[in-house]
């Protein structure tokens, strides 16, 4: 697992006081990475790895604008943590409305198509040595999950060293809901759909049973764009 760093600018909107905000959270998984990373030489693993984080910076920067804002909090190796949040002229957070939501819906299906189209070209280039990398890498995807609520959030150690987060059951569910999610799924909470513009999405929901951490279950939504076109 990478250490988290905080990113050298920081929107003043996730500036380290601990406040309670509304922000979305969204939280992604590779599927089927660990069996191709396993056979990675150390310096395919990086460059892997860190294609993956560049891609994930350029689609959340290519669908927030100046009325939102996001922070990528935390690689997890195989993952991200980044919270969004719509923001008015000065940069703070407002109340949420559906732009941030939209937007990071949008972002994460626009990374599950970046994400795609690298490990096809990591697939070709490692494929010639090592011919059963091809299939390995060609089999992964990517999912998300997503909510939003009013949100604890800010630096809760002394530890400079460490991020802002958001901490909280919010930010639990949403790992939850990616853990679960299956074959390039974006899943998002019953409290993100409320307020969803559902005819720019295809909605269709879903109940998670059997989940750690909630006895009740989850109630949630996949959901994918009807366009990612920019």
């Amino acid at each position: 697992m990478q250490s988290p760093t905080e990113a050298p600018s920081v929107p003043d909107a996730f500036r380290p006081e601990v406040k309670r905000d509304s922000l979305v959270v969204l939280v992604t998984d590779i599927r089927g990475s660990t069996q191709a990373l396993q056979q990675c030489p150390d310096e395919d693993h990086r460059r892997f790895l860190s294609g993956f984080c560049d891609l994930t910076d350029e689609s959340l920067r290519a669908w927030t604008s100046d009325k939102t804002a996001y922070h990528i909090n935390a690689f997890l190796g195989d993952g991200f943590l980044a919270f969004l949040c719509d923001i008015n002229i000065k940069g703070q957070p407002v109340s949420l409305n559906s732009g941030a939501l939209s937007a990071a819906i949008h972002a994460a299906a626009d990374m599950r198509k970046r994400f795609r189209r690298w490990c096809d070209t990591i697939a070709r280039e490692l494929g010639h040595a090592k011919p059963a990398l091809r299939k390995d890498f060609q089999g992964m995807d990517l999912v998300a999950g997503l909510t939003f609520g009013e949100i604890p959030y800010g630096r809760f150690t002394s530890l400079q060293h460490l991020p802002s987060t958001g901490i909280g059951e919010d930010v639990l569910k949403t790992f939850r809901l990616a853990q679960s999610a299956q074959g390039g799924e974006i899943l998002i909470t019953e409290e993100a759909y409320r307020v969803l513009e559902r005819q720019s999405f295809r909605v269709s929901q879903k109940a998670l049973p059997n989940v750690r951490g909630f006895p009740n279950g989850i109630s949630c939504y996949s959901v994918f764009p009807r366009s990612i076109k920019r």
